[in-house]
């Protein structure tokens, strides 16, 4: 059996390690008690470099999802929901539903 060993962390030019940077996807559509629930799970996480990505597709009451998040989304979408992640942003679709 082969060990298994962690990936070398990527290195700038200067040898230190890159910062890691993560990136989470929240699809919703009608549904502001769940995307609340998970927004204020990713809120609770200790992880540098932290984006999250909120896509409404096509949400009936666009109000709703901007409560959950915490308020109106300001310029470029930003949520003050998700003030500690290094990029929140909320994104809209016309709403064609589940894929």
């Amino acid at each position: 059996m082969s060990e298994r060993t962690a990936p070398t962390p990527a290195r700038h030019a200067g040898g230190e390690s890159a910062p890691r940077r993560i990136s989470v996807v929240v699809p919703t559509r009608d549904r502001p008690e769940a995307l609340a629930r998970c927004l204020a799970a990713l809120a609770g996480q200790d992880v540098a470099g932290l984006e999250v990505i909120v896509v409404d597709d096509g949400s009936r009451d666009r109000g709703a999802v901007e409560a959950a998040l915490g308020g109106p989304a300001g310029p470029a979408g930003a949520s003050p929901a998700l003030a500690g992640a290094r990029r929140a942003r909320l994104l809209r679709t016309p709403g064609r539903g589940p894929a």
